[in-house]
């Protein structure tokens, strides 16, 4: 399971308390995330993609605004990667420039 760095989303949380001037522990009420979810954003290291993706959401982002590595690189980004055959033979994928 996917898993980011809890620090983007302490920090706009932050951000978010003090934009609105409310105690970080109103946050969870005002933003209808879980109290508990918040409690592991600043007590972890790590946040599972779900509780990621729920926090961002909550704070009017979408997750790639806060994890810049939200997206999982695909052999699409490079097209120059090397493909498996049904055979188990690998090859360069060729594309048309």
């Amino acid at each position: 399971m996917k898993r980011f760095a809890a620090q983007p989303a302490r920090d706009a949380v932050a951000r978010y308390a003090i934009r609105h001037q409310i105690p970080i522990t109103e946050v969870a009420l005002v933003l209808g995330v879980d109290r508990s979810t918040l409690l592991r954003l600043h007590t972890r290291d790590w946040l599972r993609f779900d509780a990621a993706d729920h926090i961002a959401i909550a704070l009017g982002q979408h997750p790639s605004e806060l994890w810049t590595d939200w997206f999982a690189p695909t052999e699409l980004d490079d097209p120059y990667a090397t493909t498996e055959t049904a055979t188990g033979a690998t090859g360069q994928r060729a594309f048309a420039a």
